[in-house]
């Protein structure tokens, strides 16, 4: 790797502007422009940052519980936006938010920490998986496996990027452009930035989506 790169560093705040921001291009790409694939590739790039900083919430917050009520509170604050933009429909059970995919990762890496054995934490995981299909969230089992590679490589990154290209590389459509977004992932070496707006980066979700969808009703 260049030199230069080595000494990169990116923040958290960065990251999370950069997963919004390519957010916002995917999901302009798929209720505004659906011929428009370029904007879809952009948006690859969102998911593993929002996993990665999901692990990084993990392990830094001060408490877990308030944490798991925020993502859940906002996983149902976000679904009727969800399914209006996506579906046209106030509510529709064939795909919940991403939100619900984050909650579900967070509560799986929750027990985790609670496991006595291996066995039993394969068996968390397993269950998180499996609730993602259920329930049908965004990424379904491909969600909860983006996350718990970063959980449980956390302390091994690059291991952690490796596992996490062949994943998406396999997935053999515009996922693959994931990758990308594993560059800035890599250098950031756990200096958080600017702590500024946190609420308003969940909000942000449900008020795209909102906004996106009207928009969408007049052109």
């Amino acid at each position: 790797m260049p030199q230069k790169l080595k000494n990169s560093e990116v923040t958290g705040m960065q990251l999370k502007v950069l997963a919004v921001l390519t957010m916002t291009i995917d999901h302009m790409g798929a209720i505004l422009f659906p011929t428009q694939i370029w904007m879809r590739v952009i948006g690859r790039l969102a998911f593993p940052i929002y996993c990665f900083l999901l692990v990084e919430g993990f392990a830094y917050t001060k408490s877990k519980k308030d944490y798991l009520k925020r993502l859940l509170a906002f996983a149902i604050i976000s679904e009727i936006p969800f399914d209006m933009a996506f579906f046209g429909k106030v509510f529709d059970l064939r795909h919940q938010n991403i939100f619900f995919t984050l909650f579900i990762g967070f509560l799986t890496m929750y027990f985790c920490e609670y496991a006595s054995s291996n066995a039993s934490k394969f068996i968390m995981c397993f269950v998180g998986l499996m609730l993602s299909g259920i329930l049908r969230t965004d990424y379904s089992y491909f969600g909860i496996a983006t996350i718990l590679v970063f959980y449980l490589f956390r302390k091994e990154r690059f291991t952690a990027i490796i596992i996490q290209s062949i994943m998406n590389i396999l997935e053999l459509s515009v996922q693959s452009a994931a990758i990308i977004a594993f560059i800035p992932i890599y250098l950031y070496k756990g200096k958080q930035g600017k702590k500024r707006f946190q609420i308003g980066f969940y909000a942000f979700y449900p008020v795209h989506l909102i906004i996106l969808y009207a928009i969408s009703l007049i052109v």
